[in-house]
């Protein structure tokens, strides 16, 4: 749960959608607007729904759409979701931007402590089921840039490294190249 933090971002693939109107896809999300806290779920109007609630702002300055059908093509596709403190949300499709919207927010929302992570249903007993397959689902507490997204776009089934990770892969790196000179 990454609740309170002020950064997230969700990575997941789909593919095969047949169903139509509400269907979770992951993350903490519930029925009711006061159990959204972040996660991706098929709207009434059948479109990609981001949504990540933060605690201090409008529930409507947190949602951010883009329509399925033209995303889909037919195969799969990948959807990346951004909520970054003090910048708003960013919604992405097949590595690019699809939409986004500025938030105030300042962190993320935790209204339902013991709500559990869900994948392929809204969570709380897999009402609203998603109607395709998902794979590689992926949560970063760290706001994603636009080239760690097309990274993880065009490498099915990587992961960004944690940025803790990335700095002791430069220490590593730079300790080997001073080996080699000596």
């Amino acid at each position: 749960n990454l609740a309170g933090g002020s950064t997230v971002t969700l990575s997941v693939w789909v593919t095969d959608r047949t169903g139509s109107g509400f269907e979770g896809i992951a993350g903490f999300e519930s029925t009711g607007t006061d159990k959204d806290i972040y996660g991706f779920k098929m709207d009434s109007n059948d479109r990609i729904n981001w949504t990540a609630l933060p605690s201090h702002g409008p529930i409507a300055s947190s949602d951010t759409l883009a329509n399925y059908a033209t995303a889909s093509g037919n195969g799969w596709v990948h959807l990346v979701g951004v909520f970054e403190q003090g910048v708003g949300s960013t919604l992405y499709v097949n590595g690019a931007v699809a939409a986004s919207t500025a938030s105030a927010g300042s962190a993320i929302a935790d209204k339902t402590p013991s709500s559990l992570f869900a994948i392929g249903s809204y969570q709380g007993g897999g009402a609203y089921a998603f109607s395709g397959t998902i794979d590689d689902v992926q949560v970063y507490a760290q706001a994603l840039s636009l080239a760690q997204v097309q990274s993880l776009y065009n490498n099915p089934g990587t992961a960004i490294p944690e940025p803790g990770s990335l700095a002791l892969l430069g220490l590593g790196g730079l300790l080997i190249a001073r080996r080699r000179r000596g």
